[in-house]
């Protein structure tokens, strides 16, 4: 039996609406909530963190559909499933690590040892995730990692996952980034589009639920969403040979800035580098403006330049205009008195 690709993403689709709708019942099931504190957290109920969940189910059911395909030996689904079975290996991974965690709260020691593993056993098992070269747009020359390739590549992917982790303090925040990054992969006419469109819906369903508080994307859902850009560009990067590192890193610039800076912040306080706090931009913009707003200020601050670079090429220099506005907003908010 051979399921047609209109089919297989109806199947999808369906199933992202369902268990949207099913995630305060699956939430209460295997007691899986986001409970409020006095110390960083902004909601004054217990929430599901559910939208890992949503957004894992609904791609494993795409990827269960396309084995069906490959068991009976469709051509197209055997060279997807060959090419993209880290994919879904990795998501697994980090899917279940990030449900443990929310869980059982995992230490954040624990937490790197198993990002480090799981990413050097995906690398060892494809080695088309790993980035051997930097191509910027403003040199027409590829510079050779060599022998740190995979070092480098381990360290990419650790601030894909982390910088998202920690990017996800408000509602929508990481949804719609990770939807608006689906959608310029699609551009692209990446590999995979229809898995890409699958995630994309699901993100979308969740994003319903995550406006009214409903629920919450939780470490599963930014774990798996950071592995999974990060995948996706990588595979883009080093299999299309259409996408320049310096566009990745203006896409991924805010919210790796902001884990960098308090990575460093919090060691020169003597404390864990990934300990959370209250020091995020957000965090910071959230003392003058309201959820809403916060999350429109930040899109627009990481999107407008990111669209601006693609239409016009002025990477290298909105790469600088980012750091220094960055830096300068943090300033002016840390000192301003609310």
């Amino acid at each position: 039996m051979f399921i047609e690709t209109y089919k297989i993403l109806i199947i999808c689709f369906s199933s992202s609406i369902i268990l949207s709708v099913l995630s305060s019942k699956i939430a209460q099931k295997f007691n899986i909530f986001d409970y409020p504190d006095s110390s960083r957290k902004f909601h004054d109920k217990k929430t599901a963190l559910t939208g890992g969940i949503i957004i894992f189910f609904s791609i494993s059911i795409f990827f269960l559909l396309h084995l069906i395909n490959y068991a009976n030996q469709n051509v197209q689904s055997i060279q997807d499933i060959n090419q993209y079975m880290t994919l879904i290996l990795g998501c697994s991974i980090f899917f279940l690590l990030g449900l443990i965690d929310d869980i059982k709260n995992l230490s954040p020691n624990k937490k790197i040892f198993f990002f480090i593993i799981t990413l050097i056993l995906l690398i060892f098992i494809d080695d088309d995730m790993n980035i051997r070269n930097i191509s910027l747009s403003v040199l027409d020359y590829n510079f050779s990692i060599g022998a740190f390739s995979y070092f480098w590549t381990v360290i990419c992917f650790l601030l894909f996952i982390n910088a998202l982790n920690m990017f996800d303090g408000i509602n929508l925040q990481v949804t719609m980034f990770s939807f608006i990054s689906v959608l310029y992969l699609i551009s692209f006419h990446s590999l995979l589009n229809d898995f890409l469109m699958v995630v994309g819906f699901s993100l979308l369903c969740f994003s319903i639920l995550n406006y009214s508080s409903k629920s919450f994307l939780g470490n599963s859902g930014s774990y798996l969403l950071g592995f999974l850009i990060g995948f996706m560009f990588v595979k883009t990067y080093n299999l299309e040979n259409n996408i320049y590192a310096d566009q990745i890193v203006l896409l991924m610039i805010i919210p790796g800035l902001d884990l960098i800076r308090l990575f460093f912040s919090r060691i020169f306080k003597k404390r864990h580098p990934f300990s959370p706090d209250r020091g995020h931009l957000h965090h910071y913009l959230l003392n003058k403006f309201s959820n809403t707003n916060t999350f429109l200020i930040i899109s627009l601050i990481i999107w407008v330049p990111f669209f601006i670079a693609k239409f016009t090429g002025l990477i290298f220099l909105l790469l600088i205009y980012q750091f220094i506005f960055y830096f300068s907003l943090i300033i002016y908010l840390s000192k301003k008195k609310y």
